[in-house]
């Protein structure tokens, strides 16, 4: 079990925001590991906790992190809950001075885009359903409208791919939506 303690640098603070001042994170349970870093979720499930490879400390992705957050405190409740948007710094792991950012869990009704597109039997059943090229094509326009959105905001997105992005896809319930993250 390993303990992560979040920066309090950034005002508010993670305990001004309603988060604990650590998390405690199974360091054995790893769920990815990207270019970036490796992604855990908090012993609660509340939180998903991405520690970044040592080799990308530097001090100006830690400033670039913390602009980041700042940037995330402007947008609305409504929108922040289908952005994976870092709510929190980490400050160390088990002690050790370390760099990553905690986001708060998307629903699991909610999965990767990818999932939905390109899995044959998902798409039969899509289809069956009544959800026609049409239906792909507000996908594309939710895609289009949350860049513009992230643009607006002063943030750009350079790793646009179906794993980006998050669709949900209930069983009764047409159109496909899909949401950035």
């Amino acid at each position: 079990m390993g303990i992560i303690r979040l920066s309090t640098s950034i005002k508010p603070t993670p305990r001004e925001l309603g988060l604990p001042d650590e998390l405690a994170v199974d360091l054995t349970k790893l769920k990815h590991v990207g270019g970036e870093g490796k992604i855990y979720l908090s012993q609660d499930n509340k939180y998903v906790i991405k520690i970044y490879h040592p080799t990308s400390h530097r001090n100006d992705r830690r400033t670039h992190l913390e602009q980041v957050i700042l940037l995330g405190r402007n947008i609305k409740p409504e929108d922040a809950k289908f952005l994976c948007w870092p709510i929190a710094a980490i400050r160390s792991v088990d002690g050790s001075d370390n760099l990553g950012c905690v986001m708060r869990c998307i629903p699991p009704s909610y999965t990767k885009l990818i999932d939905l597109i390109f899995n044959p039997r998902v798409a039969v059943q899509q289809f069956r359903q009544g959800i026609s090229w049409s239906h792909y094509l507000q996908v594309a326009r939710s895609i289009a409208r949350a860049a513009e959105m992230l643009s607006f905001k002063g943030v750009t997105h350079t790793d646009f791919s179906f794993n980006n992005f998050l669709g949900a896809c209930p069983s009764k319930l047409l159109p496909l939506t899909c949401e950035a993250t």
